[in-house]
């Protein structure tokens, strides 16, 4: 996936004008084709070049960054997480932090392969969580985790005819999120088309 470049980048004073429709947009986007609940308390955004730029845009321009140089420390920052070439990446998000839960065992227990999508009855595929070091897993509220399907898993997700969905372990917490629409499985394969493009060009 093409990293994001300083070309991308609205001036603060004209995105902070315009934020509300900013916003509006993401979130409209994000529900359609990116976010699917795990539970009351999990929530998975599957991200991209889209909604990385308004994190990096939202973040330079409330913090008032103008130097371009520091604009570009945060572009490169978040390029970071863009998703690698035939992988899909996305932001695990914990409605409650940690510390404050009654049963804190069940996010310090938290670990990649408790999180999965299930392509059919019979298919499941594990993820890797990219944030996995203590201190993400005691007070991290965010933690990055990635999915590495292979042929077979590819062909499962653009089968309409095949349920899938993901699901979290952990602790005492376990849920399964509800099916992902067909505009949130398409948006997926471009993903992975898109990062599959990319990795031939720049050979």
């Amino acid at each position: 996936m093409q990293p994001l470049t300083l070309d991308l980048i609205v001036p603060p004073e004209e995105f902070l004008a315009r934020k509300a429709e900013f916003l509006a947009d993401h979130m409209r986007y994000v529900e359609r084709y990116r976010k699917t609940r795990l539970g009351p308390r999990v929530t998975l955004i599957f991200e991209n070049r889209q909604t990385l730029w308004f994190r990096v845009q939202d973040l330079i321009a409330t913090a008032r960054i103008t130097d371009p140089r520091a604009q570009e420390r945060e572009l490169q920052f978040h390029n970071r997480l863009l998703p690698s070439a035939g992988g899909l990446q996305a932001a695990l998000l914990l409605d409650t932090p940690a510390s404050s839960s009654a049963d804190p065992e069940t996010w310090t227990s938290l670990r990649g392969e408790g999180i999965s999508m299930h392509l059919g009855p019979h298919r499941v595929l594990r993820a890797n969580m990219l944030s996995a070091d203590p201190a993400d897993r005691c007070w991290g509220t965010a933690h990055w985790i990635q999915f590495l399907p292979d042929t077979t898993d590819l062909e499962l997700l653009a089968e309409p005819s095949i349920q899938v969905w993901c699901a979290i372990q952990s602790g005492t917490y376990s849920q399964a999120g509800n099916p992902l629409s067909a505009d949130m499985r398409r948006s997926l394969i471009e993903d992975i088309a898109t990062n599959d493009a990319h990795k031939h060009q720049s050979r």
